[in-house]
């Protein structure tokens, strides 16, 4: 089984900006269960993104006492190289794509496993992810070749790439329209159950939040006001 538990323990986040110090998250803890499908939900500047971050280990905390803890095991005790490992365990969903433009979707999603040098997986590998997201008739195609909606089912291919044991996903339906936003959700869900993946997703909508097993309010986790 691969999900993944995650802990957060009175995390902080702040950012200088200038000479002022914005701070994001205070004091933030959560505590999600291996397996669980989870939603964050919250105003703009409420840190969403921010924590996901932190979750993922894009960001690390402020030096202030906290711990995140993934499948109970505390990143502040854990080696470098450990840390590049749990990278790998971390499939990331953003919301403005972030793909290659210079490559096509083929290697946009097989590209994780090419920094690796993981020479296990070959092509028939990536033209079965795109498979699992139904666009391998895409796979020749590049990123301006295709819609809105196939290119986020391309992000999701490649966030599965490395076999996740958490899914992070950053409004992954913003830049959808209604439709493609159904879509995409319900991929991402069945996803993750089979691949036996833990789902986090960060998201405005009320109607996708509703798809999940559980809603996370920034309002009821972090002290502090929108920024």
């Amino acid at each position: 089984m691969l999900k993944m538990k995650v802990q957060l323990k009175n995390i902080s986040k702040s950012f200088n900006i200038g000479n002022q110090k914005i701070n994001v998250l205070s004091n933030v803890s959560i505590d999600i269960p291996s397996g669980s499908l989870i939603s964050i939900r919250g105003e703009s500047g409420t840190g969403k993104t921010t924590l996901l971050s932190v979750i993922g280990l894009l960001d690390l905390p402020d030096n202030d006492g906290g711990d995140i803890l993934h499948d109970n095991k505390s990143i502040k005790k854990i080696s470098k190289k450990e840390y590049s490992v749990k990278l790998r365990e971390i499939g990331f969903v953003f919301q403005k794509f972030h793909l290659i433009a210079s490559l096509n979707v083929l290697n946009n999603v097989m590209l994780p496993l090419m920094i690796q040098r993981k020479t296990e997986y070959n092509e028939d590998y990536g033209i079965d992810l795109l498979k699992k997201v139904g666009i391998e008739h895409r796979a020749r195609h590049y990123p301006n070749e295709i819609s809105g909606g196939e290119l986020q089912r391309v992000c999701i291919a490649r966030a599965i790439a490395n076999k996740p044991k958490l899914i992070l996903a950053d409004e992954p339906t913003g830049n959808l329209d209604s439709n493609n936003s159904e879509n995409v959700i319900k991929l991402l869900h069945d996803l993750a159950v089979d691949e036996k993946a833990t789902l986090i997703c960060v998201t405005h909508s009320e109607k996708v939040a509703s798809r999940f097993n559980k809603t996370i309010y920034m309002d009821q986790i972090n002290g502090l006001q929108p920024y």
